[in-house]
């Protein structure tokens, strides 16, 4: 039941962070990413280099894991738009939107979280949500488990990964 608690939120959250340039289904430009400032009011430069780091040029991992069926899913991006399931099913997206989504998760200090939250807490249907940035200087890997306490900027991070996953069939 949390789960689909949890799923529902971030459809809401989802739906309403809709621009409206993606509400009248027009792909953003370059120019339509807004440069993330960092706490200090500096622009974020988030360098990618696709094949430049230890896992084939891909800048961000998703995995989810977990629930009563013990689901697993994996999506991995790359910085060429490419979007990869744990099956091999590839799909893609404007690299501008993934580097977008990398200056984001910056901007809400994804490097500055602790690397897990709640991950040994019991829970039988909750799900584990680990994500990884690797870009051609740093990687990090911060790890959470539904309902406990982690802080909103990771809850958010994970929602904006999700609203660039592909849609379930």
């Amino acid at each position: 039941m949390k789960t689909y608690i949890l799923i529902i939120s971030i459809a809401a959250v989802i739906v309403s962070a809709c621009s409206p340039l993606q509400a009248q289904g027009a792909q953003p430009t370059v120019q339509d990413v807004v440069e993330p400032q960092s706490k200090s009011g500096e622009p974020i430069e988030t360098v990618v280099q696709e094949g430049k780091n230890e896992v084939g040029g891909a800048v961000l991992i998703y995995e989810r894991s977990g629930g009563l069926k013990g689901e697993m899913t994996k999506i991995t991006f790359y910085a060429d738009g490419r979007v990869e399931s744990q099956d091999g099913t590839v799909t893609t997206v404007e690299a501008s939107q993934v580097l977008g989504l990398l200056r984001d998760i910056e901007a809400l200090g994804f490097f500055d979280l602790e690397d897990s939250y709640g991950k040994f807490s019991p829970c039988n249907d909750c799900f584990t949500h680990t994500v990884t940035v690797i870009t051609s200087d740093r990687s990090k890997t911060v790890t959470a488990k539904d309902g406990n306490e982690a802080p909103q900027e990771f809850w958010s991070i994970v929602s904006k990964i999700v609203a660039l996953l592909p849609p379930e069939e």
